[in-house]
C-alpha cells in the first residue's frame, strides 16, 4: 500500500490530502489538465503540489520525423487530434510547436513560481503564451 501523505489546515484544521501534478510546458495534455487540477482544490479538501517533469518528445514518439515508423506517425497524429478537439471545447487555442524545445528554464522558472505564490498565474499565461506561439521556452 502507498503512503497517502495529508497535511492539516491551519486556519481550520481541516486536514488535506495531497496531489502530485506533473507537468511541462510544452505538453499540450498538461496544459488542458491545468484548470480542471486547479478547481479541484477549490471543490475538495485537497492540495496540489506541482512537480517540474520535463517531456522528452523524440523519446515517446518514436524519434525525430525521418525515423519514425507508420505507427508512430499515426500515434501523433490522433494525439493532437484529441487535443485539439479537447481544447476547442474549452475555448483554448493549441497550435501545435513548429520545432522541439528544452523547456529546462521554464521549468526552474516554474518552481521559483510556485514557491513564491505565483504558479497559477505564471503557468496559465506560459501555456497560453507557447501554444499561441507566442513564446519560445
Amino acid at each position: 500500500m502507498f503512503p497517502i501523505r495529508f497535511i492539516r489546515s491551519s486556519s481550520t484544521g481541516r486536514t488535506r490530502e495531497i496531489i502530485k501534478f506533473y507537468y511541462d510546458f510544452k505538453s499540450p495534455f498538461t496544459y488542458l489538465a491545468l484548470e480542471p487540477a486547479l478547481q479541484l482544490e477549490k471543490d475538495y479538501p485537497v492540495q496540489i503540489r506541482f512537480i517540474p517533469r520535463s517531456f522528452h518528445t523524440q523519446q515517446s514518439f518514436g524519434g525525430n520525423l525521418i525515423e519514425r515508423n507508420r505507427l508512430h506517425v499515426n500515434k501523433v497524429q490522433y494525439l493532437d487530434l484529441d487535443c485539439q478537439r479537447f481544447a476547442k471545447e474549452r475555448g483554448l487555442i493549441i497550435r501545435e510547436p513548429k520545432h522541439s524545445f528544452d523547456s529546462s528554464m521554464s521549468l526552474i522558472a516554474g518552481l521559483y513560481a510556485d514557491k513564491h505564490q505565483f504558479f497559477h498565474a505564471f503557468a496559465s499565461r506560459t501555456f497560453e503564451l507557447f501554444f499561441k506561439r507566442q513564446l519560445n521556452i
